[in-house]
């Protein structure tokens, strides 16, 4: 049995998910390149889906209180690494503004879809193992983000 409650984790993925989502829209909008709109309107879908698969999740699990008194270091932990490495909510007009290219804009996607992966690798290790199939699909779906991006970005100058 998990330390942490698996609820607080999922509702961060949530988050990470939504604001990935605005990031991917706003660059979509921004960039003037054709295939880069595409690319970023598909994975705003994506991260929309995914949104809906931890919501799902979500309303699935029970309240969860921890067996034993816990200094939620862990839940610290996940908290600093999303609100730090991944898309930022607060932060998310910042990073926009700042991304005045296509590979900038790429670049940037590239590490908050490494960073979403190892976020989730966290989650296999809180969430019930019935629960743990759904969130290796959504970490092969960033890979695939991940390579669709980096595929990309070797194509541009």
């Amino acid at each position: 049995m998990s330390v942490f409650d698996a609820r607080e984790i999922l509702l961060f993925a949530i988050r990470i998910e939504e604001n990935g989502e605005a990031f991917y829209r706003n660059m979509s909008a921004k960039l003037p390149e054709p295939r880069i709109q595409d690319l970023f309107r598909h994975l705003a879908g994506q991260e929309l889906v995914h949104r809906d698969i931890y919501r799902s999740m979500l309303s699935k699990l029970q309240a969860y209180t921890p067996p034993e008194t816990y200094t939620d270091e862990y839940g610290a932990y996940l908290r600093a690494y999303v609100d730090n490495k991944i898309f930022n909510a607060g932060r998310l007009d910042e990073y926009a503004a700042a991304i005045t290219t296509a590979k900038a804009a790429i670049d940037f996607a590239i590490d908050r879809e490494l960073e979403s992966i190892l976020y989730y690798q966290e989650i296999l290790m809180v969430v019930p193992e019935e629960q743990k199939n759904e969130i290796n699909k959504i970490i092969g779906e960033e890979k695939n983000h991940f390579m669709k991006l980096s595929e990309l970005r070797k194509t541009i100058a």
